[in-house]
C-alpha cells in the first residue's frame, strides 16, 4: 500500500455547518416557507460572504473587513425579512447551533479505521482565525483520532487556501516517504482548485450538486460516497 497522506477541510466538510444555517432561519422565521433549492440558494450566498470576510482580513485593510454579522444583514435583505430579527440576533443563534454539531457517524467510523493504517498520515488543513477553528476542532473531538501535530489551521500555518502555496508547502511539512496527497473539501474554489493545482488528489464533497468539472476531481454528493471513495485509494 502506498504511503498516503489524507487532509480533510472543517466548515462543512466535518462541521455541517449548513444544518446550523437552516435550523436558525427556522427559529427566526418559523412560518417562512422556503424550497430546497432556495434554502440551498441562500446558503451558498452566506457561504461565500463568510469566506470575503475572512479573505478581508487577510489583508492589510484587516480593520475595516466585515463583521460576521454583516452576512446576516444581506441575508435579511435577501429574504425581506428587514426589521423582524437583527443581524446580532441571527449571528448569535447561528452560532449557538453550530458549537452543537458533532462528527457524523461516518467520519467517526473511517477515523477510527484510519488509526489502524500506519501507512496513513491523517490531519486537517482548514481556513480561519486560530481560536475559532481550534474551538471547532476541539468541538469535533479531532484530537480523538488525529494527531494534534496535523491539525493544522491558516493562521497558524502562515498560509491559507486558496492560494496553491499552502498545499505544496504542506507536502514539504509531511514525511518525504508519503507517495499520495489527498485533501477532501466542500469548496471547489478554495479545496478543489489549489489542492489539485499542487499535485493533490482532491476528493470534492459537493454537497449542494453544483456543475463543475475539472479533469482529475473526485467528486461525491455525500459524506458516505465521500468515504466510499477515498477508501478506493488506498
Amino acid at each position: 500500500m502506498k504511503k498516503t497522506a489524507i487532509f480533510f477541510d472543517v466548515d462543512d466538510t466535518l462541521l455541517d455547518n449548513h444544518n446550523a444555517f437552516r435550523q436558525t432561519l427556522c427559529q427566526l422565521w418559523p412560518n417562512w416557507q422556503v424550497s430546497q433549492g432556495e434554502l440551498m440558494r441562500l446558503y451558498q450566498k452566506f457561504r461565500a460572504d463568510s469566506e470575503t470576510i475572512y479573505a478581508q482580513a487577510q489583508t492589510e485593510k484587516a480593520h475595516v473587513f466585515l463583521s460576521s454579522h454583516e452576512r446576516w444583514a444581506h441575508l435579511i435583505k435577501e429574504i425581506g425579512a428587514s426589521g423582524e430579527q437583527s443581524p446580532q440576533q441571527a449571528d448569535q443563534l447561528y452560532h449557538k447551533y453550530q458549537q452543537q454539531e458533532n462528527l457524523s457517524p461516518e467520519w467517526v467510523q473511517l477515523f477510527k479505521q484510519l488509526q489502524n493504517q500506519t501507512s496513513v498520515q491523517v490531519g486537517v488543513f482548514t481556513n480561519g482565525f486560530k481560536k475559532v477553528q481550534q474551538k471547532k476542532i476541539a468541538q469535533l473531538k479531532l484530537a480523538n483520532y488525529l494527531v494534534p501535530e496535523w491539525l493544522l489551521i491558516s493562521e497558524a500555518f502562515g498560509d491559507a487556501k486558496p492560494n496553491v502555496s499552502c498545499f505544496e508547502k504542506l507536502k514539504i511539512c509531511l514525511p518525504s516517504t508519503i507517495e499520495q496527497f489527498i485533501y477532501l473539501g466542500d469548496s471547489y474554489r478554495n479545496d478543489i482548485v489549489p489542492s489539485l493545482a499542487a499535485g493533490w488528489q482532491p476528493i470534492w464533497i459537493n454537497r449542494f450538486e453544483e456543475t463543475r468539472t475539472q479533469k482529475g476531481v473526485i467528486e461525491a454528493t455525500s459524506i458516505p460516497e465521500a468515504v466510499r471513495q477515498l477508501q478506493q485509494l488506498l
